[in-house]
């Protein structure tokens, strides 16, 4: 009996290890894989190396070309291309200023050819290459003289030069009361035209002056045409004809 209770409790001393070891935990130390990319080598073909030339001297000679083409003041790109993309993104004022330092700067196109010998024209004792010249005006402070000659001018004026500074006053008038009509327009469409320019549904009456300057209404379709041919008797033309609107009462 003693034997067998020896026995029993030598199990349990030895099985208490074991029970307390399965509830502690465990923990698994992270390993981290490193993957090596293998770099591979790719050989140049004698194919490869003539193509990559051939691109390369095509992409060198072309823009050699462009440039060339680019300054040379002959080229129709300056007058289908540069100057209407100057004029539909700038104002008259900034596109002249832009003009005179691109021309200051030597970024302008170069007349590459001599001029023709009997373009030659002789003036208080100067010999001038040609006839055309850029007159005063464009470049006020002589900035760009040496552009505009590289423009091709026979001769450049700068300034206009003053003792002393000048007032600058500029007016940029809009002719608001103009309308534009065909000859052929009856009579009560140009009034209706006129009475929409002014907002206006007011009853309107058009006048115009003979050739002794007396002011004459307009009452149908022939007075109107009577109109136009006093106007073309006096003036020669009808680009532009003046007209006087009265209230009709």
């Amino acid at each position: 009996m003693n034997s067998f209770a020896s026995v029993l409790r030598s199990q349990q001393a030895s099985a208490l290890p074991r029970a307390f070891a399965s509830r502690v935990p465990t923990y698994v130390r992270p390993t981290a894989a490193v993957r090596h990319y293998a770099t591979v080598r790719k050989e140049h073909t004698s194919t490869s190396r003539a193509v990559n030339f051939v691109l390369g001297t095509g992409i060198v000679v072309g823009g050699l070309f462009g440039l060339s083409y680019g300054f040379d003041s002959r080229a129709s790109i300056h007058k289908y291309v540069f100057i209407p993309l100057m004029h539909w993104t700038m104002d008259p004022e900034t596109a002249h200023k832009v003009g005179i330092k691109l021309l200051k700067a030597g970024l302008s196109p170069w007349d590459t050819q001599p001029d023709d010998a009997a373009l030659e024209v002789k003036l208080w004792n100067k010999t001038f290459s040609n006839p055309v010249g850029m007159a005063a005006g464009f470049d006020k402070h002589a900035e760009a003289i040496d552009g505009l000659f590289d423009l091709g001018f026979g001769y450049v004026e700068i300034g206009s030069v003053t003792p002393e500074p000048q007032l600058r006053v500029k007016c940029h008038y809009i002719d608001t009361r103009a309308v534009l009509v065909r000859p052929d327009t009856p009579l009560r469409e140009l009034v209706q035209r006129v009475q929409e320019k002014f907002q206006s549904d007011r009853p309107l009456r058009l006048k115009y002056k003979d050739e002794d300057r007396h002011m004459l209404s307009m009452i149908d379709d022939e007075d109107w045409l009577m109109a136009q041919q006093v106007h073309i008797e006096t003036t020669g033309s009808l680009d532009r004809m003046e007209l006087w609107c009265f209230d009709d009462e």
